[in-house]
């Protein structure tokens, strides 16, 4: 049995997969801005989650930490 895999389409598919996770990510930030790191943290995972992305918090948390968050 062979499979053909159509290369248009998926990368069609993770194109609008990244898309979608950087509208959640930046939606996060938004609703994050004046948190605490922590609190900031929590407020991107749960951003990314409903966007169906299953985030990395240590990842998020050491972007956050270089955006100045504290």
């Amino acid at each position: 049995m062979e499979i053909e895999f159509n290369q248009k389409a998926i990368d069609a598919l993770g194109a609008e997969i990244a898309h979608a996770t950087e509208i959640a990510f930046n939606r996060g930030l938004e609703l994050a801005a004046g948190q605490p790191l922590d609190q900031a943290v929590d407020t991107v995972v749960r951003e990314l989650a409903k966007a169906g992305v299953e985030p990395n918090a240590q990842g998020i948390r050491d972007e956050l930490a270089k955006l100045g968050w504290k």
